[in-house]
């Protein structure tokens, strides 16, 4: 078996044009970036400058987009909302953003199926880190609740700059675990920093959820690693115990809730409507009921002239008219897609989700685990966020490439967590030849 980090095979000369194509690492990194740039208001030439090169990307490395089984259950949840434009209130719209976000789930997908873990893991947290670090040097304060300012970054709303900060700080601690395997002591300063970075800009956006989402998928990702190179036996005595543990803590919440809430709302200088989520759940179920089989049509909702979306504008102060979701993705799907859509969405969700739990625990390899801990992430946020596939963002290509990812694709293996971290160089080839033998 090659090397991870070896440069991934190519065939001899053959005639013709020969089109040199760099390694994931560049690629991911690429991407990532030019979703933050279209995200910075580069519109429509940004979009189609990313729709490009996707495409381009996709040609040439459709053999490992082929083998990915998951690809088609996410294409076609992403083909149901184009098609939801035959019934939308406002079908250019829906149309418009459709097409966006079939190019962010290809991101997705692109990630989901690199055969090169490590490179897709480097790319991934080295432009998140980008990302932070340049929200810390650029990033501006924004008016928020009772008068008080909030730190945004560069992201443009305190939830988005919240979920990328969370993004950042799970890829860097999953980057660091996977450097010191392959003793990367350069990797290791990288991901560390990513820590810094992500952590610190979770503390100044005062993204309670995301704040407390992280830290517990990152305590679930610990677990996980050390799952992994535990015994069979172990392992399942692990899991019975964890599980028991769930459930003691499932059933003390359960009692206790309400207290719970109070002390936690009154901690965090929250109100009991949860920022205002409350009121616009409840402007979500009364469109419910007016659209309840199909739903307004993907994208259809927060268009500039619909009342109710101007009302929600209004009474929430933001001018701009744009980015704003119902705190809720069950209830963004119901909206948008109706009961209809809301059984596509959540049977092929439960199925994919499923399966991420399903392979993981089979194989607990380091790429596992971690795109495990963004499926986590998701199902923790989702009752107070929306992450109905926004276009153009962050967390949907995390959450499409976490639940797209193939057990069968190659996975970072590592046979001791701890071996060579400090070792000189002979204890270092040592090491990779007992490695190898191993395999």
């Amino acid at each position: 078996m090659p090397d991870i980090l070896s440069p991934p095979h190519r065939p001899g000369r053959r005639r013709g044009i020969s089109i040199p194509w760099p390694s994931d690492q560049y690629i991911i990194g690429l991407l990532l970036l030019g979703t933050l740039l279209a995200t910075l208001q580069l519109l429509t030439l940004g979009v189609a400058a990313l729709a490009a090169f996707i495409l381009l990307y996709a040609f040439v490395e459709r053999q490992a987009l082929l083998k990915n089984i998951y690809v088609l259950p996410i294409l076609a949840l992403l083909g149901y909302g184009l098609l939801s434009a035959l019934w939308s209130d406002y079908p250019r719209q829906t149309i418009y953003y459709g097409i966006q976000i079939v190019l962010t789930g290809m991101i997705g997908l692109i990630f989901a199926s690199s055969p090169r873990p490590f490179d897709t893991l480097f790319g991934l947290a080295t432009a998140l880190i980008i990302h932070s670090t340049l929200s810390h040097i650029l990033g501006k304060y924004v008016p928020w609740e009772h008068g008080e300012v909030v730190f945004v970054g560069i992201a443009g709303s305190k939830n988005n700059y919240g979920s990328i900060s969370s993004l950042t700080t799970m890829t860097s601690l999953g980057l660091l675990y996977a450097a010191i395997h392959l003793r990367r002591r350069w990797v290791m300063a990288l991901a560390s920093w990513g820590i810094l970075v992500g952590t610190l800009g979770l503390v100044r956006s005062l993204a309670t959820g995301n704040f407390i989402a992280t830290v517990a998928c990152c305590m679930f990702l610990m677990y996980i690693n050390v799952y992994r190179v535990l015994p069979p036996r172990v392992r399942l005595a692990t899991n019975l115990y964890a599980i028991y543990t769930v459930v003691c803590v499932g059933l003390v919440f359960f009692f206790v809730k309400d207290q719970l809430m109070t002390l936690v709302l009154t901690t965090l200088n929250k109100d009991v409507t949860l920022t205002g989520r409350t009121e616009i759940w409840d402007v979500a179920f009364e469109q419910i009921k007016h659209h309840f089989w199909l739903g307004v049509g993907q994208s259809a909702f927060w268009v500039e002239g619909n009342p109710p979306a101007e009302f929600i504008w209004q009474s929430h102060g933001i001018a701009g008219k744009r980015g704003f979701n119902f705190h809720n993705t069950y209830l963004e799907i119901m909206v948008h897609f109706g009961l209809i859509g809301s059984v596509v969405f959540g049977v092929t969700l439960l199925f994919l989700i499923y399966k991420a739990f399903e392979n993981t625990f089979k194989n607990p390899t380091i790429m596992n685990g971690i795109w495990l801990t963004f499926v986590l992430h998701f199902i923790l946020l989702s009752p107070v966020e929306s992450f109905n596939f926004t276009p153009i963002n962050f967390y949907t290509v995390f959450l499409i490439a976490a639940l797209a990812r193939h057990p069968k694709i190659a996975t970072l293996e590592i046979v001791n967590p701890w071996q060579g971290i400090f070792s000189s160089g002979p204890e270092r080839e040592a090491a990779r030849i007992e490695k190898a033998a191993a395999r």
